[in-house]
């Protein structure tokens, strides 16, 4: 990342009239305020990070579906964002989902990841330099929440003991609600999940044994 971005991004925090209306809000399904807020950091990401080369249609396009990534939701959902492909032909479908693949992987979980990580920690260290640390400290981790797909404790905590994103979200919404969630609780109960329970495939359940087993 050129420094002349970062340091445009830090004037315009340095120049904006409320800092707090561009910190990130965790996800949440509602799309509400926390969909509106991410669309907004995404556009400011095409304006620093690619010379303002994003339209409103791109913003729009790159948005709703990291959101729905991050929320976990099917990859179908992301490749299939406009209902009408479905009615493609099959060559032309096929070329769809090569393309949207590849829309996933380098525009929303290569760019937008590095772009992301880049706008947190320019927006901490403004955030410090103005003394508001606690809102510096608190800082929602959206370049991770976009790498894995997930944006639950659970989930990312599946995910980081070596399963695939399919078998931990599946597993984080086995987990009843808890109101703090640790590295620790998720683990214990893993340990103990009964995987025959799972409406799943016989590999998903096998993936997840072999996991299981190793705790």
């Amino acid at each position: 990342m050129l420094p002349t971005k970062i340091n445009e991004l830090w004037v315009f925090f340095e120049t904006s009239q409320s800092i707090d209306e561009l910190i990130p809000f965790y996800p949440l399904h509602s799309y509400g305020e926390s969909y509106e807020r991410f669309k907004k950091i995404v556009h400011l990401c095409g304006v620093y990070f690619e010379n303002n080369n994003w339209n409103d249609d791109f913003v729009k396009k790159i948005s709703i579906n990291s959101f729905k990534w991050m929320l976990g939701q099917p990859l179908s959902s992301i490749i299939f964002f406009d209902a009408n492909s479905l009615n493609k032909k099959e060559k032309q479908l096929t070329s769809l989902v090569k393309s949207q693949v590849e829309f996933l992987n380098l525009t929303i979980r290569y760019k937008l990841v590095k772009y992301m990580q880049v706008y947190t920690e320019v927006l901490r260290a403004y955030l410090i330099s103005i003394k508001k640390n606690d809102k510096a400290e608190n800082l929602v981790n959206l370049s991770a929440y976009l790498e894995y797909g997930a944006c639950t404790v659970p989930a990312l905590e599946f995910m980081a003991i070596g399963l695939p994103r399919e078998a931990a979200l599946l597993l984080a919404n086995r987990l009843s609600y808890l109101e703090i969630y640790t590295a620790e609780i998720c683990l214990e109960w893993l340990k103990n999940f009964d995987i025959e329970s799972l409406k799943t495939t016989s590999y998903m359940k096998k993936q997840i044994k072999i996991v299981q087993t190793s705790l």
